[in-house]
Formats: structure tokens, C-alpha cells, sequence
């Protein structure tokens, strides 16, 4: 991604609204995954207090 485009609350605003429209529309959870080395991902996660899971396999299917 360009530097010019981070650090400046995108990502954030971005993620709020995501939340809100799926509270709107009666989710109860919301649940994603990220490497486990993009710092940044991680960080903005934790700002919404999303709670890290540990031991997570993921599966991938490919053709």
C-alpha cells in the first residue's frame, strides 16, 4: 500500500463502518483472520478490542 495512504484513519473508519453494518443487520459476531505477522492488522484490531484467538487452522482449497 502507498505511505500516503496510511496513518490516516482509513482502515479504521473503514472497519467501524463494517461493524455497524453488520450489527444493523443482526450479527451477533464478526470474525476475520490476518497474518500472523502484519503488525499493523493486528494493532487495529486490538483498537476495537477484538479478542485474538490462539490455535485458529485455517484450511485453504485450491484448484
Amino acid at each position: 500500500m502507498s505511505e500516503d495512504y496510511q496513518r490516516r484513519g482509513i482502515a479504521s473508519r473503514l472497519l467501524q463502518r463494517i461493524i455497524e453494518l453488520a450489527r444493523d443487520r443482526g450479527c451477533e459476531e464478526i470474525w476475520l483472520a490476518t497474518e500472523v505477522d502484519n503488525t499493523p492488522a493486528r494493532g487495529l484490531y486490538r483498537k476495537f478490542n477484538a479478542e485474538e484467538t490462539e490455535g485458529l487452522v485455517m484450511y485453504t482449497f485450491c484448484d
